[in-house]
């Protein structure tokens, strides 16, 4: 699902390694997310619909 490049699955060992809360939450529709979707569906070959 990345484009054939390593990724990384993490356990519940990981939890304490991940932030409470996200530092910035936004919904998919939000015009901000635009250029950031568009970027990511590049990088996997996706298509953005």
């Amino acid at each position: 699902m990345h484009a054939n490049e390593p990724c990384v699955a993490l356990y519940e060992r990981a939890a304490k390694a991940m932030p409470a809360s996200p530092s910035t939450n936004r919904m998919l529709v939000d015009p901000n997310m635009l250029t950031i979707l568009k970027n990511g569906c590049a990088d996997l070959n996706y298509l953005l619909v």
